[in-house]
């Protein structure tokens, strides 16, 4: 053999060598014990690279041992977010962390009510306040008991804004007496408080959309006591408010990303920025056309993703077919493809059962 095919032959076996011992990312690691349940699986679902994209990032199903327990081990690179539940209706815990790389985690769920949710690892304590946080703020929509009055009465931008700021206080300052950057990890700890921030920023926008398409003052659908006024979000003052809100928490910031429920800030955000261009948001592809005009390339690309996560009856799936070969063009090679290609069978079916074939946007609007 001469030295030019040795040369070539050593090369080729250096290539395959780098390949085989590149480094893999980093394990976290997730023990799940379940208590007085009856099941043989939990579900969970995980944000990825730092970005929440449900439904796209699905629900996974792992099976339980003989002892109602289950190991959960994902390839996790930099902070995200892991949900956990039983796969079970009727039970209205979940777990959630906030995962970091090499992180290991035992997670005990009991169907108790004294001790539901016990947490060993890393941070363990503001684990725990995130979960606190987030059943107290389902439990305030499941009883309808909570901050409502405030929320769909204040009339004033100014009022809105500092009630705003101070319903989050509480749980802030809870969070602040858990524990400091240095005795907490300091990016977990960051995204803990964005996630306070941002749950209670979008629920306040979503509400605001909501009264602004109010014609009169009424009662509050499930929640008869409670008093909704509407709103003229097109009046400057409103306009000002949603800038100032964007300003001090802009929709983008990093650990806002991770939520899982992150496309609906993303489609408020949007929502006010059609607002002040006066363009329209009536459809699928109109709602497209503003983000591709506002938002940077990758947010983009999450955000046309998230459209197949979505059903509109005002037009029939060949549309949706026509917007997947829209984007496989645009996004070759899209991380969120293999996502939406599962989503597509059930939005068929969706489709085919309360959409007629011959149905069109331009007949229903």
């Amino acid at each position: 053999m001469n030295k030019k095919k040795k040369s070539v032959i050593w090369i080729i076996g250096m290539i395959i060598l780098l390949i085989s011992c590149k480094e893999k990312p980093p394990v976290t690691t997730i023990h799940v014990e379940l208590k007085d349940l009856n099941i043989d699986s939990v579900a969970y679902y995980v944000s990825r690279d730092g970005i929440g994209a449900y439904p796209i990032w699905g629900w996974n199903r792992i099976g339980l041992d003989s002892l109602g327990s289950a190991v959960i081990k994902i390839e996790n690179p930099v902070l995200n977010l892991i949900l956990i539940q039983p796969a079970t209706s009727g039970f209205s815990r979940t777990a959630s962390l906030f995962i970091l790389p090499g992180d290991k985690y035992t997670v005990t769920l009991s169907t108790s009510d004294s001790i539901p949710l016990v947490i060993i690892g890393k941070d363990a304590k503001v684990q725990l306040f995130l979960n606190d946080f987030d059943y107290r703020f389902r439990r305030k929509y499941q009883t309808g008991h909570g901050d409502f009055d405030q929320l769909y009465s204040d009339t004033d931008p100014e009022t809105i804004l500092d009630h705003f700021e101070l319903r989050m206080q509480p749980d802030l300052q809870k969070l602040e007496a858990i524990g400091k950057p240095g005795d907490i990890n300091e990016i977990r700890y960051k995204a803990i408080i964005d996630h306070v921030t941002f749950t209670y920023l979008k629920e306040l926008l979503s509400i605001l959309r909501q009264r602004s398409y109010q014609r009169e003052t009424s009662s509050l659908g499930h929640y008869q006591h409670v008093i909704s006024y509407p709103v003229n979000i097109r009046e400057k003052a409103y306009q000002d408010l949603l800038a100032e809100l964007f300003k001090m928490y802009p929709y983008n910031l990093k650990y806002f990303m991770v939520n899982q429920n992150y496309i609906e800030l993303l489609d408020s955000y949007l929502w006010y920025k059609s607002l002040g261009d006066s363009l329209p948001v009536s459809s699928q592809d109109e709602e497209l056309i503003v983000a591709e005009k506002y938002l940077e390339p990758a947010l983009y690309e999450l955000c046309f993703a998230s459209e197949f996560g979505k059903v509109s009856l005002k037009e029939p799936f060949s549309a949706v077919e026509r917007r997947y070969d829209q984007f496989k063009r645009r996004f070759p090679d899209s991380k969120y493809l293999p996502g939406i290609n599962k989503l597509l069978p059930r939005l068929h079916e969706i489709y085919s059962r309360y959409s007629p074939p011959d149905i069109s946007p331009d007949t229903v609007r």
